[in-house]
């Protein structure tokens, strides 16, 4: 089987989600809910030497529990009269019994509301603990664990909330159960795209690794899966721009990791380290960014530049293109700033949201420089833009880029939050701060 976190969907995955996406539009009174978004899966399986497909989507949604064309949850805990609804309706209650004395002015009922929380958090901790003991999973050795069991092995310890809801955990319980061989999986988004993170329709996504990884971890073991193609890369060669006794500049090849990570790959600080140990770079590009980067060669040096970008003294620019979801809206030389707050999300590591609540704020400066004419279409148009950061957030140029509340243009070849291809058409040209040595002001730029 495919390996779930990252993966290429091949032409039986394909031919399996036609299937699905023929069978939701023969739906029409699905399509106005469905059109808000829902992440659906497909598994391809074999048994007795025939070839089939489970479908799943995440979470429970109303309109699709009793239609058996999909895989059923590895718990149903919805079920009107069940526990789980019957406890829902107590905590309700409580709810509603706090409130009710919260605005009650006339009366000192602080003790009581006291009471009334304390019992709700002990009836809604015991409630967890109730639904994660019945997700019981199964893997391909017909071994069995529950989500608390599961977790307990996490630096977590506890499942998040709608773990074992996702689609993957879903389809390999349902091939386990009726004797299917996984083959290949695959999931894909329906509908819009949130405002918090970024979904495209009909684009493929890997499993989430917060609620997912924990849980397909276990469930895979005894099945052949393949090796995580990311650990396969074996780039292990760079350009240095520029060097002297206290300062290395490098042009970072896309794909090449800026430090060492969980990949077992080469990084630019591996590479730079062979030369000189003590080399330490002064700040990161993602992954999959190419362009320039700085190096100190010293402490003394590192912490002097490191202060320079503390201070956001030191001057960067970048050139991307971008495949805009209506390019009618880009002009050459139209500009703007963007100013959305990123936050990590944690369930779908390393990727960033638009967080208004928790995140922190990134600021980019934007430019049009060019539009790619394309006579007979509009889909798909290229526009290349100059971007300026004016805070270093992880992911901050790709999200702003991509997002909706941003320029809603997914870079081209972004993995994470457009279409991945050959490569990641983001591109770090420009370099500007005062050297540590001399004061002199350093100027780099790549074309």
């Amino acid at each position: 089987m495919n390996y779930p976190f990252c993966y290429e969907p091949d032409a039986l995955s394909m031919l399996a989600v036609e299937g699905v996406k023929h069978f939701i539009l023969s739906h029409a009174d699905w399509l106005p809910v469905l059109q808000e978004g829902k992440m659906f899966g497909i598994l391809v399986v074999e048994r007795d030497g025939d070839l089939g497909y489970l479908a799943a989507y995440s979470g429970q949604i109303d309109i699709l529990e009793d239609d058996d064309f999909f895989v059923p949850p590895v718990f149903d805990y919805l079920q009107p009269d069940g526990y789980f609804k019957q406890e829902e309706a107590v905590i309700s209650r409580i709810n509603h019994n706090i409130l009710l004395l919260e605005n009650d002015e006339a009366n000192d009922n602080s003790k009581d509301i006291d009471n009334l929380k304390n019992e709700r958090k002990s009836r809604s901790q015991a409630l967890q603990q109730w639904l994660f003991s019945h997700f019981i999973m199964l893997n391909a050795n017909g071994e069995r664990r529950d989500l608390l069991d599961i977790f307990s092995d996490t630096p977590i310890k506890f499942p998040p909330s709608g773990a074992g809801e996702c689609c993957a955990p879903k389809l390999l319980q349902y091939a386990f159960l009726n004797g299917m061989r996984p083959l290949r999986i695959a999931e894909f988004w329906w509908g819009e795209s949130p405002k918090r993170e970024i979904r495209h329709h009909l684009h493929f996504y890997p499993a989430c690794r917060g609620r997912c990884l924990p849980i397909l971890s276990f469930m895979m073991q005894g099945l052949n899966v393949e090796e995580d193609p990311q650990q396969s890369y074996a780039h292990s060669e760079m350009n240095i721009v520029y060097e002297d006794d206290w300062i290395i500049v490098v042009d970072k090849p896309a794909g090449m990791l800026s430090v060492p990570g969980r990949l077992s790959r080469t990084s630019v600080q591996s590479l730079l380290q062979e030369r000189n140990p003590n080399i330490l770079l002064c700040h990161r590009l993602d992954m999959d960014t190419s362009g320039l980067i700085v190096a100190a060669k010293d402490e003394a040096t590192y912490k002097h530049i490191q202060k320079q970008f503390l201070d956001r003294t030191v001057k960067k620019r970048y050139r991307a293109i971008v495949l805009p979801k209506n390019v009618d809206s880009f002009h050459v030389g139209d500009k703007g700033t963007i100013d959305l707050p990123l936050a990590s999300d944690y369930f779908e590591r390393p990727c960033q949201i638009v967080d208004f609540e928790h995140g922190k704020r990134a600021i980019t400066e934007w430019r049009v420089e060019a539009i790619t004419n394309n006579q007979s279409s509009t889909i798909n148009q290229e526009v290349s833009l100059l971007l300026i950061p004016h805070t270093g957030r992880t992911h901050q140029l790709r999200v702003h880029c991509a997002s909706v509340l941003g320029l809603n243009a997914p870079i081209k070849g972004d993995p994470l939050y457009g279409v991945k291809s050959s490569r990641l058409y983001l591109f770090a040209e420009y370099l500007e701060f005062i050297h540590p040595a001399d004061g002199r002001r350093m100027r780099f730029s790549l074309k």
